[in-house]
């Protein structure tokens, strides 16, 4: 049974017509991920986005901000509709909030898959608290995702906490949370048993293919029980899959199928607000508007593109390039385009020549 409530429809249509203005697409309800589960894929330093996510009986508003281009941070806020607020008498769902965080490692070797450590739900109530290693290595169009995670994100055929082999403290995960939530819970990072999930997305033009198996037992989450024959059970599938749209440069539209029973969706629309830096012309054909070929170097810069030669007369632009970060060479072209067509308008002809 697909369960999708007629206010999730209204709000689809509103977004859908309201805007048209990205980077990373966005889990729903782990920052840049895959489905549901997040990967090792991070946008670039001064990116800031919003996220809106609804997954029966969770709907989430998540703020995401990267000071660094190996950083990520969240604030989200959570409706959960199963629940009252405060378990009162007031018609008014239960409301949660809570930051995540994290951290991309560093590479010795480029041919090595980026790795973050990650945070969710470390100074909330601890509802969705979990810990997560995630790698995530991209193969041409294809990024794959391989992960362990603890808490929430380890809560599905478990297997034997890692850590555990270091001290026994690792082996069991304390419940509950201090006082009325906000305080860091170290003394539960990577504690208790873990589990693996694992998943693909494939780029082509504007869509991204997404699948991933989950590590999340919903059963025991809250907003779930059994008791209650009108309240939402979880799908015996652990499988999930959809499709992200991008829109444009700014905004991304994903619907999602879960569990074998629910249809999902997320919108995210965000920004790069990071600063040009002063870089030195070199290898420019033509002598026109240098203030407007340091805005490309730059632009471009901030995503580890070399420019060899930019060649700028009668309303054409011609861009000679080279990238040594990214396999998928279709979706950095793409990704040059938008930018360029940023600041060039819409009268300008734009060839690159990788």
């Amino acid at each position: 049974m697909i369960d999708i409530s007629l206010k999730d429809l209204k709000l689809f249509a509103l977004i859908i017509f309201s805007f048209h203005v990205s980077a990373t697409s966005s889990s729903l309800s782990h920052g840049s991920g895959l489905v549901n589960m997040p990967s090792a894929k991070l946008n670039s330093e001064g990116y800031i986005s919003f996220n809106y996510s609804s997954f029966y009986p969770y709907q989430q508003y998540r703020f995401n901000f990267s000071p660094y281009d190996s950083v990520e941070a969240s604030l989200f806020y959570t409706d959960i509709n199963s629940y009252r607020y405060d378990f009162s008498v007031l018609n008014q769902s239960y409301k949660d909030k809570g930051f995540a965080f994290r951290w991309r490692l560093p590479k010795f070797l480029k041919s090595m898959p980026d790795t973050v450590i990650g945070f969710e739900d470390f100074a909330g109530t601890g509802i969705t608290s979990s810990e997560f290693i995630a790698s995530t290595i991209n193969l041409k169009q294809t990024d794959v995702t391989l992960g362990l995670g603890w808490g929430r994100l380890g809560s599905k055929d478990t297997i034997k906490n890692p850590f555990s082999i270091l001290s026994k403290k690792f082996k069991n995960r304390a419940g509950g949370y201090s006082k009325v939530g906000g305080i860091p819970e170290y003394k539960k990072f990577f504690r208790g048993d873990a589990a693996l999930f694992f998943g693909v997305e494939h780029h082509y033009n504007d869509l991204s293919f997404k699948a991933e198996y989950d590590s999340i037992d919903y059963s025991s989450q809250f907003g779930y029980f059994d008791e209650c024959k009108f309240c939402p059970h979880p799908g015996k599938s652990r499988w999930n899959y959809g499709i992200n749209y991008q829109i444009n440069e700014h905004s991304n539209l994903g619907i999602y199928f879960i569990q074998g029973n629910k249809l999902a969706f997320n919108f995210s629309l965000g920004n790069d607000f990071s600063s040009s830096s002063v870089v030195e012309l070199k290898n420019i054909n033509g002598n026109k508007n240098q203030n407007l070929y340091l805005r490309l170097l730059n632009e471009l810069k901030k995503q580890d593109i070399l420019i060899q030669s930019i060649d700028y007369s009668n309303d054409q632009l011609s861009v000679s390039y080279i990238q040594l970060h990214a396999n998928n060479e279709a979706q950095v072209s793409k990704e040059i385009y938008f930018k360029l067509r940023k600041i060039m308008g819409e009268n300008t002809k734009i060839s690159l020549i990788p």
